[in-house]
C-alpha cells in the first residue's frame, strides 16, 4: 500500500521547472503485480525526478495493485526511460499524452456534438 502522502507534488520544490519549453502532460496508468515493491520504489524514486520531469498528482488504488499517474514532461520517451527500468519489472504501464492536466475538456481531435433545432 503506498504510504500517505508520498507523491504530494508540493513535497519537492519545482522552481527551476518554469523554465522549461516544450512540454505536455502525459498520464500513466500502472497495472501494479508487486504492491510493496512498487511503492517502496516509487518512494526511492522522488527525489530523482529529473528537472525535466514533474509528478502533478498520483492516484493510487486503496490496495496499490492499480494507479494513475499526471506528468509533465518534454515528452513520453523521455518521461518512459526514467521510468521504466525502475517499474517494469513490477508493474504494466501505458503512457498517453493528455489535452490537460487543471480541469475537465474535451479531446479536440473529436468533433463537437451540436444540438439540433
Amino acid at each position: 500500500m503506498p504510504p500517505a502522502g508520498a507523491f504530494c507534488a508540493g513535497e519537492r520544490p519545482y522552481a527551476h521547472f518554469a523554465t522549461l519549453e516544450a512540454t505536455m502532460y502525459i498520464v500513466v496508468q500502472h497495472s501494479i503485480s508487486n504492491p510493496t515493491g512498487f511503492w517502496s520504489g516509487a518512494e526511492q524514486l522522488m527525489p530523482k525526478i529529473p528537472a525535466t520531469a514533474k509528478l502533478h498528482h498520483t492516484f493510487p488504488t486503496k490496495d496499490g495493485t492499480r494507479a494513475v499517474c499526471v506528468w509533465e514532461a518534454e515528452s513520453i520517451k523521455s518521461l518512459r526511460d526514467f521510468l521504466e527500468p525502475q517499474i517494469s519489472s513490477m508493474s504494466k504501464n501505458e503512457y498517453f499524452q493528455v489535452e490537460n492536466k487543471d480541469s475537465i475538456v474535451m479531446p479536440s481531435g473529436v468533433p463537437a456534438a451540436h444540438a439540433s433545432t
